[in-house]
C-alpha cells in the first residue's frame, strides 16, 4: 500500500513537470525513447505554449484529433528537462552577454557626449 503511494506520487511528479516544460523550445528531441513500462503520454510534439503530459491510464487519443499521445518515459521526461534546462542557461548567458555589450556601448557614447560637451 504505501509502495503504490509512492509511486503515485512519483508519477504524478514525473506528470507536472512534463506538463511545466516548455513545448517547441527543443522540437524533436523525444527521438530516443525508452519505453520501460512507466510511460507519460506526451500530448504535444511541438508548437508553442505550456506543457503537455498526462499519466497513460488506457486513455485514447481524445482531444488530440484522434491520434493516440505518444507515450513518454521517466527517462525522457528527465532528458528533456535536462536539455530545456541547458537550451536556458545557453540562451541566459547569451543575454547577460548582449546586455553588457549594450552597457558598454552606451557607456561609450555617453563618454563621448560628456567630453565633447564639457
Amino acid at each position: 500500500m504505501v509502495e503504490q503511494q509512492y509511486r503515485h506520487r512519483l508519477h504524478a511528479r514525473f506528470e507536472a513537470l512534463l506538463d511545466a516544460l516548455p513545448k517547441g523550445i527543443l522540437d524533436n528531441d523525444d527521438e530516443d525513447e525508452d519505453d520501460d513500462g512507466g510511460g507519460l503520454d506526451n500530448a504535444a510534439s511541438g508548437g508553442g505554449g505550456g506543457g503537455g503530459g498526462a499519466i497513460n491510464g488506457g486513455r485514447k487519443g481524445g482531444g488530440h484529433g484522434g491520434k493516440k499521445p505518444r507515450r513518454m518515459s521517466k527517462v525522457d521526461v528527465l532528458n528533456r528537462a535536462a536539455r530545456v534546462i541547458r537550451f536556458l542557461e545557453s540562451d541566459n548567458e547569451r543575454t547577460r552577454r548582449e546586455v553588457e555589450m549594450l552597457r558598454r556601448e552606451r557607456d561609450a557614447a555617453f563618454g563621448r557626449v560628456a567630453v565633447r560637451g564639457g
